[in-house]
């Protein structure tokens, strides 16, 4: 029996409290095709989103993204017992979901494995660590996150604690973990871009070897990161974002500014769809 997309757990971690905007834009778009897919949080409540609030001890910056992503996996895990994987990404990264259910269609959840691309390599504690670098998300099999499961709350603290800027590289404190407690290096594959589409070729990403590869993006990618809202719609309509025009730019400088200060999370997102999204 093929895996289904209910099958997959999906956190995205976002702050809800200033990127409500592109958490929005997230939901409407790709996160939508998966049954168990869920915005992580820190404290700051919104009805309007379809989120897991991680509790006061968790913040609402660019620093609590480690936490965002380890506990956030736990309470996946606790809601979805059942899910063969976890899938991890943040708020400006689009995921094609039925790309993803291919790729870990062919892989066994009984397995413990680490799935992504676009990979860094950079030594921990003497340790050579592959890691998939970039924001484009990555995979755990349900064996891998149960393994990992008790030794989460404390590695959590351990690597806040690490100086320089490891303390928020989470896809990395991921790869480390799983290396650390149970010998687990990253399975690469293929589609996972650390940049939108029009990024490639030009702009070099590495393989699993740790190679330098410069090419077009694949016929069925995973997922592509740090795109605008504008591009998450575009890419839910269909059609990939190609390098933006002056208006393009225009448009999303425009957005960042109304968000900002207006304080909305639903008036860019109405005009993107409108102007970009599926019928546009």
């Amino acid at each position: 029996m093929s895996l289904g997309l209910d099958e997959i757990a999906v956190g995205v971690f976002t702050s809800a409290l200033n990127l409500r905007e592109r958490a929005l834009s997230v939901q409407e778009t790709w996160l939508k095709a998966f049954p168990k897919g869920y915005l992580i949080g820190g404290y700051h409540r919104d009805p309007g989103l379809k989120l897991i609030r991680l509790g006061e001890g968790v913040g609402e910056d660019y620093r609590s993204a480690h936490r965002k992503q380890f506990l956030g996996l736990l309470e996946l895990r606790r809601r979805f017992p059942d899910a063969k994987w976890h899938y991890v990404t943040g708020c400006d990264a689009f995921v094609f979901a039925e790309n993803l259910r291919g790729l870990l269609d062919g892989l066994d959840p009984e397995r413990e494995l680490l799935v992504g691309g676009h990979c860094g390599r950079v030594e921990v504690d003497g340790e050579a660590v592959l890691y998939p670098a970039g924001g484009p998300g990555f995979a755990l099999s349900r064996a891998l996150l149960d393994s990992l499961a008790g030794a989460i709350p404390a590695f959590v603290e351990e690597w806040e604690r690490r100086p320089g800027g490891l303390a928020t590289a989470c896809d990395l404190a991921m790869a480390y973990l799983a290396l650390r407690e149970r010998g687990v290096r990253l399975t690469y594959a293929e589609g996972f871009y650390y940049g939108p589409p029009y990024y490639y070729p030009g702009n070099p990403y590495k393989d699993g070897a740790g190679m330098d590869v410069d090419r077009a993006p694949i016929a069925k990618p995973i997922a592509f990161h740090n795109l605008s809202i504008r591009e998450m719609y575009l890419l839910d309509s269909g059609r990939l974002p190609e390098r933006p025009r002056f208006i393009d730019r225009c448009f999303d400088k425009a957005s960042r500014i109304a968000s900002r200060r207006l304080g909305t999370k639903t008036l860019v997102n109405r005009a993107s769809r409108a102007l970009y999204g599926r019928g546009a």
